[in-house]
C-alpha cells in the first residue's frame, strides 16, 4: 500500500475536477470506477476511486482519492492498493508505487503544491 496526505488551500471543486482529468489522462490505462460526494454545512467531502493494471503481476491497482474542505483548508489523502496476486504475503507493490506517482504529479500540477514533501505512509 502507498498513502500520501496533504493539506493545503484551494478550489474544493475545481481541484477534484482537476484531479479527475489529470488521473485518467496520465495513465492511459487508468479507469474511473466509481465516487461519492458529501456536504453538510461548510465541510465537504469527494471521494473517487480509479483503478488500472499492474503490468507486473497482470492484476488489478486500484487509487483512492479523497478531499475534504473544513475551515477553508482542503485536506488530501491518496492511497493506492492491490497489484499483488500473493495469497498470504505482499510480493509487488511497483504497481502501487507507479500509481501513486501519476497521482501525486496530478495534484501537483491541479494546484496542490509541493506534495512529495507530504507525510507518505507506503
Amino acid at each position: 500500500m502507498a498513502k500520501i496526505t496533504k493539506s493545503f488551500t484551494g478550489d474544493f471543486d475545481g481541484f477534484i475536477r482537476k484531479m479527475h482529468k489529470e488521473i485518467l489522462r496520465g495513465s492511459y490505462s487508468a479507469s474511473f470506477s466509481g465516487g461519492s460526494d458529501f456536504a453538510e454545512g461548510e465541510t465537504r467531502l469527494a471521494v473517487r476511486v480509479y483503478e488500472r493494471p499492474s503490468m507486473l503481476s497482470f492484476a488489478r491497482v486500484c487509487l483512492t482519492v479523497t478531499l475534504l474542505e473544513t475551515a477553508g483548508r482542503l485536506h488530501l489523502t491518496m492511497i493506492a492498493t492491490g497489484g499483488s496476486r500473493a495469497i498470504f504475503f505482499r510480493t509487488d507493490n511497483l504497481g502501487e508505487k507507479n500509481f501513486m506517482r501519476y497521482a501525486v504529479e496530478a495534484a501537483e500540477r491541479c494546484g496542490s503544491g509541493f506534495i512529495r514533501g507530504a507525510e507518505n505512509n507506503g
